[in-house]
């Protein structure tokens, strides 16, 4: 999981990650909010 700034943040940009001072290939899978503060998502 990361932040993007918008003009990246497009489902299908491969992008690299830097961790632990090795960079790492990813690819941008979904966009909009992972967290759900005020409990609106449907559940199952």
């Amino acid at each position: 999981m990361s932040y993007l700034p918008r003009e990246l943040a497009v489902p299908g940009t491969d992008l690299q990650v830097m961790y632990m001072n090795e960079l790492y290939p990813v690819k941008v899978a979904s966009t909009g909010a992972v967290f759900d503060p005020d409990d609106i998502r449907m559940k199952a």
